[in-house]
């Protein structure tokens, strides 16, 4: 799934990391982490495994376009995507980001 994920997130143009880059990264970029599994289970058997990540848009202003692109993606996959709170500027950084869920 994490591999499906980045090549899918990749398409919205920008640099892409699973939880963080290495080096200081410039924005625009996405940085996806795992959030929690939901798996279905029952008599000691997982019948369903799903596994959540969340999505974070990191971008120097409020770049709009792109974030009706990486929801376009989102939306258009058979990946399920909430939007919990408005892009707002990242902790102790001038950055704005966007979580998707």
């Amino acid at each position: 799934m994490s591999a499906y994920l980045a090549q899918m997130l990749a398409e919205a143009g920008v640099p892409v990391v699973r939880n963080a880059f290495l080096k200081p990264q410039a924005p625009p970029y996405i940085v996806y982490v795992f959030s929690h599994s939901d798996n279905f289970a029952a008599d000691s058997k997982v019948y369903l495994k799903r596994d959540n990540y969340q999505v974070e848009l990191y971008t120097e202003k409020k770049d709009t376009a792109l974030e009706e692109t990486l929801e376009g993606f989102l939306m258009n996959t058979a990946l399920c995507t909430t939007r919990p709170k408005p892009t707002s500027r990242a902790k102790s950084s001038p950055r704005f980001y966007t979580k998707y869920n």
